[in-house]
């Protein structure tokens, strides 16, 4: 904030370069604030998350996860953030355990999906979850390969641990539309 005194003692003085460099400041500051204020309090984004390479028992590889990604804010708090890439193939299938490898093969379009809301905002997972699963979506347990996953040092560096990453069942790839209230709708699960 601005000092009275220094405010009159700026203009009272003959310095030109004085008052100059202070008015600059001081519109510096007000913009600063105006475009704080135009700033939308509810955003959505979209974007992708990528994993590179892996590891399984004596097994490496340099291929590539890349996650589709929507987040959901209000103001610069993240309310929501859910991540979903295809069932991978090739190497990466190896971090899955023989019972998921049976849930992949039996479903018509099998995703990885790792999710995260807020504990102290009023959105839950089960208001998402909801909606995918009205949309014939099924929730399956990723225990093997969440136990990879969570080991890579990408998940890692990303801040992902309080995350949840689970197997998710779908009929098709034509996704599914994701309100949380007070926010603008994103389409989801899509391949």
């Amino acid at each position: 904030m601005l000092d009275k005194r220094k405010l009159f003692t700026v203009l009272k003085s003959g310095n030109v370069l004085s008052k100059i460099i202070f008015f600059g400041i001081l519109v510096l500051q007000m913009s600063f604030i105006n475009s704080c204020s135009v700033i939308t309090k509810n955003t959505a984004r979209e974007t992708t998350l990528l994993i590179h390479g892996g590891q399984y028992d004596k097994s490496q590889w340099d291929d590539d996860l890349i996650f589709q990604r929507v987040s959901w804010y209000q103001e610069f708090n993240l309310l929501a953030d859910v991540l979903w890439i295809k069932a991978p193939e090739g190497p990466f299938a190896a971090w899955f355990g023989k019972n998921e490898l049976k849930e992949i093969e039996s479903c018509p379009v099998f995703f990885i999906f790792i999710h995260y809301t807020n504990p102290y905002k009023k959105v839950s997972v089960g208001q998402i979850k909801s909606q995918i699963t009205e949309n014939g979506g099924k929730f399956v347990s990723l225990g093997h390969f969440s136990e990879n996953l969570v080991q890579h040092p990408q998940f890692i560096e990303n801040s992902l641990g309080v995350y949840k990453i689970e197997g998710l069942c779908m009929q098709n790839s034509d996704g599914v539309t994701v309100q949380i209230p007070g926010q603008q709708s994103k389409r989801i699960l899509i391949e």
